[in-house]
């Protein structure tokens, strides 16, 4: 969206528009090559939003497999993550902010949870713990994607009620077999 020259605002969108996904961004496509590798590729692209979450495609047909909710602030990830998983036959359920992870969480009750430790709202450790203590929610498997690499750090984690922790980079085919055992989805090769 441009703005008049001499403006520094723009008009809302109506509310019932969509919109792009916090902003208009890169959007990863992953090529296998021979080798089993993956190169990422940038290509614009743009998904809906509301004020809490977004859906990563604008596809507007039913479920197609398990419901994974990804907690990612970081947009090339949360794409990254989101192209996998869809490729792989997973419905997603997105936001970057650990409160609405807690409420979507609540409202979609997903089959697996891929979450991020450093939120910009409260920490992926609170929102585990939260998640963890509510009846409604404690059986939800929840895997924690983090940079936090330190000694001790896998322990916290853990000890907030993740069931996983995995450490940023990571390994792609081990992460979403990892993914297939809690959902039971079988992976594409």
């Amino acid at each position: 969206m441009s703005l008049p020259l001499g403006s520094n605002t723009a008009a809302p969108p109506p509310p019932d528009a969509i919109r792009p996904s916090v902003i208009d961004s890169l959007r990863i496509n992953l090529i296998a090559n021979t080798s089993g590798m993956w190169k990422a590729e940038p290509v614009i692209a743009t998904g809906r939003c509301s004020s809490n979450f977004f859906l990563m495609s604008d596809e507007t047909s039913a479920p197609s497999g398990p419901t994974i909710l990804i907690v990612e602030d970081n947009q090339l990830n949360l794409k990254l993550l989101n192209d996998l998983l869809e490729y792989h036959g997973y419905t997603i359920l997105a936001t970057s902010l650990g409160e609405a992870a807690v409420e979507l969480a609540r409202q979609h009750k997903p089959d697996l949870i891929l979450l991020d430790i450093q939120l910009p709202d409260i920490s992926g450790l609170e929102a585990a713990r939260r998640l963890k203590a509510e009846e409604q929610t404690r059986a939800i498997p929840i895997i924690a994607l983090t940079a936090f690499a330190m000694q001790g750090d896998e322990t916290k984690v853990l000890a907030s009620g993740c069931d996983v922790y995995v450490a940023k980079p990571f390994n792609i085919a081990e992460l979403i077999n990892m993914i297939a055992s809690y959902t039971r989805q079988e992976g594409r090769s």
